[in-house]
């Protein structure tokens, strides 16, 4: 199962690892409203998501009011899972929600947790090695269970991005941000894995786009305090 990329009608969007301009701002506090769902769904996500706050130096503030909220979510499985891409969703009215998980296990929240921080998916990364075969992706995406247009297709999957419209590193195939995709699907025969956690690079990247101010310093004194005893 793969998620969209929700993008505001007013823009002509190009992607890559993460979106020029679309970053919080460095120890932002992004406030978080669950618009439905159950304690068990809600707790399952907190945790789950939690675990970028490791590396990014955001903050993520739980139960906000839904009309003090930067990101709304819900949990409709005929929906599918998905998320604007950072602070886009500033600009979705209180009333609707900004990201939704039409199926709920680790690796999508942290997925989809990226996409809110900014990120995009790996396998649409100019530096990407994959090279698609065409027909099979289209074919298999546009029935069931996705029953996507071609335009979608290409939007989520197929497209890469232009370099000098996204911050990116070399394409990483151990990214939470990376779909798995069947070897029929490449034109080498190919396919990826399912990613449930987040890679060393998207530990190290994150913590680039939101760095923490002290990081270095402390880095620094520990080196030292080896040394030096």
């Amino acid at each position: 199962m793969i998620c969209t990329i929700k993008t505001l009608d007013f823009q002509n969007m190009k992607y890559a690892l993460s979106a020029k301009g679309k970053q919080w701002r460095v120890g932002e506090v992004i406030d978080i409203c669950f618009l439905e769902g159950n304690i068990s769904q809600k707790e399952f996500v907190k945790l789950a998501a939690q675990e970028w706050t490791q590396y990014a130096n955001i903050k993520l503030k739980w139960d906000a009011p839904q009309d003090q909220s930067d990101v709304r979510i819900t949990f409709r499985e005929n929906m599918g899972s998905w998320s604007y891409v950072g602070t886009d969703s500033l600009f979705i009215t209180p009333q609707n929600a900004t990201m939704n998980f039409g199926w709920l296990d680790k690796s999508t929240v942290l997925h989809e947790f990226g996409h809110m921080l900014g990120l995009l998916h790996e396998h649409q990364n100019p530096d990407g090695g994959i090279i698609w075969n065409e027909s099979e992706v289209l074919r298999n995406l546009s029935g069931p269970p996705n029953n996507w247009s071609e335009d979608m297709i290409r939007h989520n999957v197929l497209n890469k991005v232009l370099p000098n419209t996204t911050n990116g590193t070399k394409f990483d195939p151990n990214s939470v941000m990376l779909y798995f995709f069947p070897g029929a699907w490449t034109s080498t025969g190919k396919g990826t894995k399912q990613n449930n956690s987040l890679s060393d690079i998207d530990k190290q990247y994150i913590s680039q786009l939101y760095p923490f101010p002290n990081k270095t310093i402390q880095n620094k004194k520990n080196l030292f305090k080896r040394i030096f005893g």
